[in-house]
């Protein structure tokens, strides 16, 4: 049997043993210690967000690894998919939506397939990033960016209560929720309070 030698890169714990749990399910992948970089074929690197440190460990992988890598994060700026070209992540997965299946076929099909990225120049790998995943315009708001008091309220949005309760738990007036929501929505160009707690749901804030 062929092993592919894969290492989780992850910013928590938690993450880190939901992906264990996932590629353990496939006896093919072997899962080994940043240490033992020299043997790497895949790398796993899940971020809630792409920042410069997730940024700067895709670039040393690239530099000091053969691996390639299955990125873990959730929607990216146009201007992110452009700099992730410049690396060797051969998948973007959504953490949001992300199962046992679609993590280890990505880990495998990255492992079985070392000189694709040779094919694309870093225009067609844009492309090609951008087109597994959701990216949004450079001129949006970071999908993160959402206060924790917005955060609060489209929580107990999803929990369902209505906007007279969610001011008495949050002691705010009822005008207070109506704009926070409001504002929100504006910001995030988000159809309507519903639409709010999907986004939010779907980059991982609630």
């Amino acid at each position: 049997m062929k092993y592919t030698n894969t290492t989780i890169f992850a910013a928590d714990p938690l993450t880190n043993a939901g992906i264990t749990a996932f590629l353990q399910e496939d006896r093919s992948i072997s899962l080994v210690p940043p240490v033992h970089l020299s043997q790497l074929e895949v790398a796993i690197v899940a971020a809630k967000v792409v920042d410069d440190g997730t940024l700067d460990l895709l670039d040393r992988l690239t530099s000091d690894t053969a691996a390639h890598a299955v990125l873990v994060t959730g929607p990216l700026r146009a201007s992110t998919v452009e700099r992730l070209a410049r690396t060797r992540v051969h998948r973007i997965l959504d953490r949001a939506r992300i199962d046992c299946v679609q993590l280890v076929d990505a880990t495998l099909e990255a492992g079985d397939s070392p000189d694709v990225l040779r094919l694309y120049d870093e225009g067609q790998q844009t492309e090609r990033l951008s087109a597994q995943h959701t990216v949004v315009s450079d001129a949006s708001e970071p999908a993160g960016d959402l206060s924790p008091r917005e955060v609060e309220v489209l929580r107990l949005i999803a929990d369902g209560f209505a906007t007279e309760e969610i001011a008495d738990r949050l002691s705010f007036s009822v005008r207070t929720v109506k704009n926070i929501v409001h504002q929100l929505t504006s910001r995030l160009n988000l159809v309507n309070r519903i639409h709010a707690v999907a986004h939010a749901v779907r980059v991982g804030l609630i």
